[in-house]
């Protein structure tokens, strides 16, 4: 059981490959019923199984807890969600501009942003988690929401040890839809993080700038140990120094062929399978752990 809860963080560690259609779980196939919750500013959807006995407290707790955390005026309003349901196979929570429409995987540009065109994309984070992304037709990827699922109740192995920093992280890191200074965001106001893209790593990152000595540091959380480090970065650093909020970029800037907003976030090579070949794996290596001894 070790060797699996390893495997598993390993994989999330070394990355899922991105494509053009989100992976479902088998666990999916329990659904009865799906409903969906928005206010002006947010979306969450919940997908539901008939009882609560065939699923994990723990999952429950973690998603219960990061949605009660994040989504405070949603799940404060009237129409709202007041908790996850028990019975939960999948949760899917939008960012900004963001809505989910018939399913669990459906997210959707809400109608203020009508005519704006691009395509979906999605990215396994854990075994139990998955970003969603709206990629622009000019080359920009933003987040548009992330789905976690629930697992069965008589698993063996925790996959779900490493799933809220992931989810903490990727709604952090991400590029947003709308541009809005960074200071105004709530990780920046309770936290002192924020995400942006950093040259010197070729990838988006949290930035913390909260370290009492004035150091900018990349937080960097590892899956395999579940441990977290800030690491100091003189880029990131330089940034933060000259950062000044602008409401439109005004610089272009072309880079392989794709002009983007700043000229990082150029699109990802994804992969046209529907499933990761690396489920079969995956499932090999459970069933392979889960076998008594001979």
């Amino acid at each position: 059981m070790i060797l699996a809860n390893h495997y598993h963080r390993v994989r999330a560690n070394n990355g899922y490959q991105e494509t053009y259609h989100p992976h479902n779980p088998k666990i999916l196939q329990k659904t009865v019923d799906f409903k969906a919750y928005s206010n002006k500013d947010s979306s969450v959807a919940v997908t539901l199984a008939t009882g609560t006995e065939a699923f994990s407290q723990t999952s429950w707790s973690i998603i219960n807890k990061f949605y009660s955390q994040r989504y405070v005026h949603l799940k404060e309003d009237a129409a709202g969600l007041e908790r996850v349901p028990k019975n939960f196979v999948a949760f899917s929570m939008t960012t900004f501009d963001f809505k989910i429409g018939a399913h669990c995987h459906d997210f959707v540009l809400r109608e203020k942003h009508a005519g704006v065109k691009g395509h979906m994309t999605y990215k396994r984070l854990t075994k139990t988690v998955q970003a969603a992304y709206f990629n622009h037709e000019n080359g920009i990827q933003y987040l548009a929401g992330v789905t976690y699922y629930s697992v069965p109740s008589e698993s063996k192995a925790d996959y779900h040890c490493a799933d809220r920093h992931m989810m903490v992280q990727e709604f952090v890191r991400a590029k947003h839809f709308t541009n809005v200074n960074r200071g105004l965001r709530k990780y920046y106001i309770d936290y002192k993080k924020y995400g942006r893209y950093c040259e010197a790593v070729g990838r988006r990152v949290v930035v913390y700038a909260g370290k009492p000595d004035g150091q900018i540091c990349h937080v960097d959380f590892d899956p395999v140990t579940l441990r977290t480090t800030n690491n100091g970065c003189a880029n990131c650093g330089k940034d933060f120094k000259n950062y000044k909020f602008e409401t439109k970029k005004k610089k272009q800037v072309e880079k392989q062929g794709v002009v983007t907003e700043d000229g990082f976030d150029t699109l990802p090579e994804v992969t046209e399978s529907k499933d990761d070949d690396f489920d079969k794996l995956e499932d090999a290596k459970e069933a392979k752990d889960a076998a008594p001894a001979k």
